[in-house]
């Protein structure tokens, strides 16, 4: 094609190159601190200005979100604090390019677990407590939307490893833990305590086309997904074993970001080819 052709398509020519070079969000490895990971800080559990309240007692947390493109170097920067090991996040059946999904949760206080219900389809009923605090609020899982899925993160020997509980198919029928194991798309990182017991912040990953090449019956994600997360941990001057906890749901205008799409080589060589197809009919005419 002559400069002359070529010139009302540079723009479009430019546009598909940017996009095909953006990649992963993260530029560093992930170090379990959502806030000094720079993840988007969406609300505390108290606060009901940005969050839909469920229901629970005086545990407070903050909560994150994030959504990358996982990228080859992507990696997990792991200490002797850390509940997983760090290293690349490009492993096992985690693969670049892969759509990632973050959430992240940090407390001021001591917590010991963490369950997340989350909602791709965003047709659940999660509905706020009357007040702050109140006990009527709906965040369990048998209110999640089809295509929703649970998972709560327990601590073992030294991790806190993400496990599924259960979930909800496209039909909307409840399937118990073990129906799909879906363990491998997720993955969390919890920054523990001198003794390696408890946790103030910890980071979810889910990884959303590993779902999808697990078979797991999970709706589209869009600007329409919500969750729900609720965390606990020990209450001073009980017994062990003894916790306290506080659910939120996050509502529709804080939903999931829609990760980018990057066009494969494949696709951009059909956008050339297309582009050289319009230059040459026009040189023709």
């Amino acid at each position: 094609m002559t400069k002359a052709l070529i010139r009302p398509f540079l723009p479009l020519i430019l546009a598909a190159a940017a996009f095909a070079g953006a990649g992963s969000a993260i530029a560093a490895p992930i170090t379990g601190l959502p806030g000094a990971d720079g993840w988007q800080f969406i609300g505390n559990s108290q606060n009901a200005t940005n969050v839909i309240f469920a229901r629970g007692g005086t545990t407070n947390f903050d909560t994150f979100i994030t959504s990358f493109r996982l990228g080859a170097g992507d990696s997990f920067a792991g200490t002797g604090f850390q509940g997983s090991a760090g290293g690349s996040l490009v492993s096992g059946t985690w693969l670049a390019g892969d759509r990632i999904i973050g959430l992240g949760i940090s407390s001021g206080r001591a917590l010991n677990s963490a369950t997340l219900k989350i909602d791709f389809g965003g047709t659940s009923t999660w509905r706020a407590a009357t007040a702050v605090g109140g006990a009527d609020g709906i965040g369990s899982f048998g209110a999640g939307g089809n295509g929703s899925i649970q998972t709560q993160s327990i601590q073992s020997a030294s991790t806190y490893a993400p496990q599924d509980t259960q979930f909800k198919d496209m039909a909307g029928i409840v399937r118990p833990a073990g129906t799909i194991d879906y363990e491998s798309a997720l993955r969390a990182f919890a920054v523990l305590d001198s003794g390696g017991i408890n946790y103030n912040n910890m980071e979810f990953l889910i990884n959303y086309d590993d779902l999808l090449r697990l078979n797991m019956p999970v709706a589209a994600i869009g600007n329409f997904s919500k969750f729900v997360v609720n965390a606990s941990g020990p209450v001073a001057g009980q017994p062990a074993g003894v916790n306290e906890g506080a659910e939120v749901a996050f509502s529709y205008a804080l939903a999931f970001p829609t990760v980018q799409v990057v066009p494969t080589p494949a696709t951009l060589a059909l956008v050339a080819l297309a582009l050289f197809g319009v230059g040459i009919t026009r040189r023709r005419a």
